[in-house]
């Protein structure tokens, strides 16, 4: 339910990789929409360069993040 990329392997291609091949496993099975969420404090940049798209938000800890809901079509 969660995936996590250690800061060592960041910038190496690995997370688009990996988002790559779920989005490539849900074409195959049919869906036709994902949705995910990720922090402001994370990485919802990384989502939106991919074709991503926020659509929701809600405040959460610590005072002035919020968790992002992102979807995008497949």
């Amino acid at each position: 339910e969660q995936l996590f990329i250690d800061d060592a392997h960041r910038g190496t291609g690995l997370g688009a990789r990996v988002l790559a091949a779920g989005e490539e496993a849900a074409r195959r099975r049919g869906c036709r929409t994902a949705v995910l969420w990720t922090a402001t404090f994370q990485a919802p940049a990384f989502y939106e360069r991919r074709g991503w798209e926020a659509f929701g938000e809600v405040e959460c800890a610590p005072p002035g993040e919020k968790v992002i809901f992102l979807r995008r079509c497949l």
